[in-house]
């Protein structure tokens, strides 16, 4: 979609000009100059000394408490004003009012700016008021365009033009100003001269805030025309100029506006730290409108980014906050995001009527808007493969932007023509398409082009093509690794290699990585599957160890995939899912590389989580094993060497929640054959298997049965749900689960009840433990890392929640680290980098193995999987090898899989511990 036409604010908010020193005007003029100078507090104290009836210092301290943002103050000062001159038509009087619309504009209250300039306009309708008049018309232009569309607004700035008096410099820049912003919707050259003319006027008298008005509808014109660079450089500037007039409420609506741009051209990066600014800078000065756009442009963000639940939550808070402001225009935008949300969940049906009533919507706002509506429904039509109706919008959408000169939009809808194409196997066209869109990139468009070459590497697989399409995506891949090198932005960081253009109809690197797997090429395949996995953990544990950055590691072409030294007994099993592509299952062993085809992930995912929610549950449901078994590991199995008695799994998405030791292989659960271990990657891996190894005594760490104080206020939003439903029961067998591990391991160290705390937790030495047990409770979102956290004790100044980021910054040395609470192998899960909660957080903080549970277990007969799990693993095997030893046991005793299923093993597979031996 083009970048939102957010309209600006500043143009009616600006006094200047030649006036006579006792009139409203010249008042409002000086508390500008002194909030602009930074000297407020000197001419408050002067106004204020003039007395509670002086009505002119009463209008001065007034506009000083707006233009500082203390809307409430100022509401009282223009209501004292207007008592002391009850008259409708005085000028003061009249000034006040429209400083009280000026107070609800810059809140985003449009029904309520709207009211109060209509009371203005039905006022100053004389001669003398005609300043009041005319400024109070433009006012309400702004709000209208919002609320009712462009004619409406027209109609207001022709009335003020016809009425201003022809001397005023300042109403005539406002009125040149206000008739660009209220038609920056509409393909017509004046827009951008009329805006032009008011800038350089308002420039030769020094008035910065309503120059740089004026410079942001001239500027947002040449964006629509496709010159995003040289739209965003001019809108930087007239960014330095709200941050020199201390104008904040307009700083943030040009923020977001900055933010849209660089989104809409893929600098992600800088795009996302425009719109966080923009919410904060808004909130802030208490203009929540430019928040509210800033919000679509994070929900934008997060779905080019493949975040569907950071895009519902982001259009969730941009809706309500267009609703609540009565923001049409606005409105009409998040609907475009929840459109994309609807279409790329796979509802279709859904996706359409929120496309129908968005074109209905924006029918008042301008043909640019309306021609996005086709757009949408273009790209509606062809994921329903309705490829004659998807052609029709796609013809109108590039009619509309012919005539709009949106050239920038015409290159997003040459992806959309070259999708739709390709979909349909006119493969000449859709590479025509792509080559030609990718030359009329510019060099730092790095994620478009990376999108555009996965579609590219897709065509050339079609036509049988191997080394090329592996040569384009690889090189496209380099680039934007280098490019993902130089961010600053975590989230990012993580979320890049899973970003998704528009009209990126199924050109996912999933289904190049399947191409080249079928086409024999799998040590090529896995290495473009690797590069997308788990490198936000990978760069942390590489940056930790003072290497190289990872794209020295990773992403270079021809450079070699990091390997783990695999004994003759361990194979590790890479997964690469797709919805409507079979599923790619990569098995490494003894140096050598195989890719296997499995089913559809359409097929499976849903199986899956059948199964997962049974199995939880404590059912037997043996045929979705057997099922599942069939799909996802048996396979697998005929492709392993002789000897193999070891799995390591690397899931995908769709995958992560699978107990694999529960699937059933020839009727047996592969738990009985192999032990199963979880990696969030090979890379990682191969760096967890090269940390340094343990060389001093074993010690241990242990935590139990914490004594939880039940306190919404002590433990936080996170915890607000399980108080209202009760709370946290006491973990009684924790204590003897913790007691009896002291008893395998001399001189454990143990916290039970007040001591089990977050407090005694951070002031204990942790990396001089190498193993480290928490038999707690947890809180784990599978929707929010911000909701995900280890319960312990609170006090000391702490709350007790121990926070993914917590373990992620504790530097630990420890071989092994047990969490003995519910769900904490969960977490959120983001595409290729995995499942971000506590696990990932913990091998990021320095561990090499984590133990922990894909379900709800109970506390009594955890105490005993634990006391069993240690007294395999001190007699020195691999901490797999002990894992699975018990979960057989409690297979053979009849013990259902709820009970030892759900206990996965997420890290280094082979570490073995002795007690109180060096190594």
């Amino acid at each position: 979609m083009a970048v939102a036409l957010l309209l600006t604010w500043s143009i009616l908010q600006i006094v200047g000009g030649s006036v006579r020193a006792s009139s409203p005007r010249a008042v409002v003029d000086s508390a500008l100059a002194a909030v602009e100078a930074d000297k407020t507090a000197a001419l408050e104290t002067t106004w204020r000394r003039r007395g509670a009836r002086d009505v002119a210092a009463l209008l001065g301290r007034a506009s000083l408490a707006r233009l500082s943002y203390r809307f409430e103050q100022a509401d009282t000062l223009y209501a004292s004003v207007i008592v002391l001159r009850p008259e409708p038509r005085d000028r003061f009087r009249l000034s006040a009012q429209l400083g009280q619309g000026y107070s609800r504009q810059n809140m985003a209250d449009l029904r309520g700016a709207d009211s109060i300039f209509a009371i203005v306009i039905a006022a100053a309708a004389d001669s003398v008021s005609r300043p009041e008049l005319a400024e109070a018309l433009l006012s309400r232009a702004i709000v209208m365009v919002r609320l009712k569309g462009m004619v409406a607004a027209g109609r207001l700035v022709d009335h003020a033009d016809s009425i201003r008096p022809p001397d005023d410099s300042v109403l005539l820049v406002r009125t040149l100003c206000t008739r660009s912003a209220v038609r920056l919707g509409e393909a017509v050259p004046y827009v951008a001269s009329a805006a032009k003319e008011g800038a350089l006027i308002a420039a030769r008298h020094g008035w910065r805030r309503l120059e740089a008005a004026c410079r942001t509808a001239w500027f947002l014109r040449w964006e629509q025309q496709g010159y995003i660079d040289s739209a965003s450089a001019a809108l930087s500037r007239v960014a330095d100029l709200q941050r020199a007039a201390r104008d904040y409420s307009n700083l943030a609506v040009t923020l977001q506006r900055l933010g849209w741009m660089k989104v809409a051209v893929g600098d992600y990066g800088v795009g996302r730290r425009d719109l966080l600014e923009a919410v904060s800078v808004g909130r802030a000065s208490r203009n929540l409108s430019p928040v509210a756009w800033a919000e679509s442009g994070l929900a934008s963000l997060a779905l080019v980014l493949g975040d569907m639940a950071g895009a519902a939550v982001h259009a969730g808070v941009a809706e309500s906050l267009m609703t609540s402001q009565g923001d049409q225009l606005g409105l009409a935008n998040v609907l475009v995001n929840r459109t994309d949300v609807a279409r790329l969940s796979g509802d279709l049906p859904a996706a359409h009527r929120i496309a129908l009533r968005y074109r209905e919507l924006t029918t008042r706002f301008g043909a640019i808007w309306v021609t996005g509506a086709y757009r949408l429904l273009g790209s509606i039509a062809a994921d329903e493969r309705d490829w004659p109706t998807a052609t029709a919008y796609y013809d109108s959408t590039e009619v509309g932007e012919r005539e709009g000169r949106q050239a920038g939009a015409l290159l997003d809808l040459n992806v959309l023509r070259a999708s739709m194409a390709y979909s349909q196997g006119q493969l000449d066209q859709a590479e025509r398409l792509l080559v030609d869109g990718l030359a009329r990139t510019k060099p730092g468009q790095v994620v478009p082009r990376y999108q555009s070459a996965v579609l590219l590497a897709q065509v050339a697989l079609k036509r049988g093509q191997l080394a090329r399409a592996e040569s384009v995506v690889t090189v496209a891949g380099d680039s934007l690794d280098r490019w993902r090198a130089g961010l600053t932005d975590e989230q990012l960081r993580r979320a890049i290699f899973d970003s998704r253009g528009e009209g990126h109809h199924g050109a996912q690197l999933t289904e190049v990585v399947a191409g080249l797997a079928r086409g024999g090429r799998a040590e090529a395949a896995l290495a473009l599957a690797e590069r997308r996995r788990a490198r936000h953990l990978f760069d942390q544990m590489v940056q930790a160890q003072g290497l190289r950055p990872s794209a020295r590691v990773l992403g270079r072409q021809g450079s070699p995939l990091p390997r783990p030294p695999l004994d003759s007994a361990t194979a590790v099993v890479e997964y690469v899912t797709g919805r409507e592509s079979p599923i790619v299952a990569f098995v490494v062993a003894r140096g050598a590389t195989r890719a296997v085809a499995l089913a559809p992930g359409k097929d499976v995912f849903r199986e899956v989580e059948r199964f997962v929610g049974l199995l939880g549950a404590g059912a037997n449901p043996r045929s979705l094993a057997a099922s599942l078994g069939s799909s996802l590991l048996e396979p697998v199995v005929q492709q392993l060497p002789a000897g193999i008695t070891r799995l390591v799994i690397v899931p995908d998405v769709g995958l992560h929640q699978v107990p694999f030791d529960a699937l059933l292989v020839d009727g047996h659960p592969a738990g009985a054959r192999f032990a199963v271990s979880v990696v969030p990657s090979i890379a990682v891996l191969s760096r967890l298997m090269a940390l340094p190894r343990w060389t001093g005594t074993t010690r241990v760490l242990a935590f139990g049965d914490p004594q939880l104080r039940q306190s919404g206020g002590e433990l936080r939003t996170v915890l607000a749900a399980v108080q209202r439903s009760g709370g946290l029961p006491r973990l009684a067998a924790s204590s003897a689960e913790v007691r009896d591990l002291a008893s395998l391991f001399p001189g454990t160290v143990v916290r039970v009840g007040r001591r089990a705390s977050e407090a005694e937790l951070k002031r204990q030495p942790l990396r001089a433990f190498r193993i480290i047990h928490l038999a707690t409770h947890a809180i784990v979102s599978d929707w929010s890392a911000d909701a995900t956290a280890l319960v312990l004790a609170s006090g000391q100044g702490e709350d007790g929640l121990v926070r993914p980021g917590d373990f992620a910054d504790f530097g630990l040395a420890a071989d092994l680290v047990v969490l003995s609470a519910c769900r904490t192998a969960r977490g959120v899960t983001e595409g290729g980098e995995g499942v971000q909660g506590l696990t990932a957080a913990l091998l990021e903080g320095g561990a090499r193995t984590v133990l922990a549970s894909q379900w709800a277990i109970d506390d009594h007969r955890t105490a005993v999987f634990m006391g069993r799990f240690y007294r395999a693993l001190r007699r020195g095997i691999a901490v797999t090898d002990a894992l699975a030893e018990v979960k057989r046991m409690l297979a053979a005793e009849g013990r259902p899989a709820q009970e030892w299923a759900g206990f996965v093993l997420v890290g280094d597979p082979m570490v073995r511990i002795e007690p109180g031996v060096a190594r």
